[in-house]
């Protein structure tokens, strides 16, 4: 089954073929009359500047519709990268902004970064960090979707659930939507470029926060109030979290 990326509504195909001619015909929501995908038409880069651009209708393209294969691992490995330069950069120069970009060459610091083991180490750091808040996300899932036994009769089922009362756990597209979601941080590529600011980090962070309780929204049928929750208190976890793991690291290798 596929979903209508207008309106959520569950669809047996996308597109029908004509006998003997080989012409393909888009279908149609049975629900709201819209095309159930326009987005199989465009090419994957138009998807993806609309996926960060947090379009409901492409990130419904891209966790219900699209095979995507090992897109979402690649995707995931760049964006710590680019969340580990920004570690390391922070951590080895913490006054570089923006407005002091002539001082120094942005090509000399990246190719002085390729050659630090701290930068692989920020790295590894990022990446156990995003691994510990898939596994907060998926653990507060689960233990919501519990409670929904208790809480569905006192409560009214718009402050649960988004397109239906049928509550989905699905831990591998869980973990995809997450990581897709976190396609935010490729957004740290101008602060590469052009020097980091605080200001830039924060609308980085509040991109995340927003993709992950979209996409939670769309993989689980939890409604947004219930998933900007989980995304909430999954993110300050890992804020808590995070000088216990960087002292982890710190004090187990030599910079």
């Amino acid at each position: 089954m596929f979903t209508c990326i207008e309106c959520g509504e569950q669809c047996k195909d996308l597109y029908s073929t004509f006998p003997n001619t080989g012409i393909l015909k888009i279908e149609h929501c049975t629900k709201c009359k819209q095309v159930v995908d326009k987005y199989i038409e465009f090419d994957i880069t138009l998807v993806f500047l609309d996926l960060i651009l947090l379009r409901l209708a492409a990130i419904r393209h891209i966790l219900c519709n699209r095979d995507t294969g090992n897109e979402h691992w690649k995707l995931a490995f760049l964006c710590l990268f680019c969340d580990g330069y920004m570690k390391w950069i922070s951590k080895n120069a913490p006054s570089a902004t923006i407005d002091d970009r002539n001082s120094t060459n942005s090509e000399d610091v990246v190719f002085h970064a390729a050659t630090q083991l701290q930068l692989y180490v920020m790295t590894t750091v990022s990446g156990l960090e995003l691994s510990l808040f898939i596994f907060i996300v998926l653990f507060l899932c689960y233990v919501i979707q519990k409670l929904l036994v208790i809480l569905m009769p006192k409560l009214p089922s718009v402050l649960l659930f988004s397109t239906s009362k049928q509550i989905v756990f699905n831990a591998k597209k869980i973990c995809q939507a997450l990581l897709f979601a976190n396609c935010g941080k490729l957004l740290l590529l101008p602060a590469i470029v052009w020097g980091q600011s605080s200001k830039h980090l924060y609308y980085i962070i509040a991109h995340v926060i927003c993709s992950s309780t979209v996409s939670l929204s769309i993989v689980t049928n939890f409604s947004y109030a219930v998933t900007a929750t989980i995304s909430v208190c999954s993110f300050v976890s890992i804020l808590y979290l995070q000088p216990w793991t960087n002292s982890m690291f710190e004090s187990n290798v030599l910079f």
